[in-house]
């Protein structure tokens, strides 16, 4: 697997971790413009529970599913993601004659360039 891929294929991370992340952010920013800027646990957890039914619905996460590619089986969703970059390197020097070493190709930009 390629590096730092995992967060295409963990469907809780796509789905539901990332609705919990948005909706207690919404609520912290409520909190801080009633001059709030301090939550403790407790708080935490009074808060806990209305993020948890808004992100854990059913509908997030068969969605969640959907978006990894897992259910229905589809790992083109998670490679069409994918930002590939093939290089190809670049072929030694050839071990050529005196007059082949000083050539430099070019590429030719009309026919009387390319009977050259």
């Amino acid at each position: 697997m390629p590096l730092h891929l995992s967060y295409l294929l963990q469907p809780l991370d796509i789905g539901c971790f990332a609705v919990v992340k948005r909706s207690y952010g919404r609520l912290v920013e409520i909190k801080m413009r009633t001059g709030i800027n301090h939550i403790d646990k407790l708080e935490f957890l009074e808060a806990y529970p209305s993020v948890r039914i808004e992100a854990l619905k059913l509908e997030t996460i068969k969605n969640s599913f959907l978006a990894a590619g897992l259910i229905p089986f589809s790992p083109n969703r998670v490679l069409s993601k994918l930002n590939i970059h093939l290089r190809i390197p670049t072929p030694p020097p050839s071990r050529g004659s005196d007059s082949s070493r000083n050539f430099t190709p070019k590429t030719p930009f009309n026919g009387k360039d390319l009977r050259r």
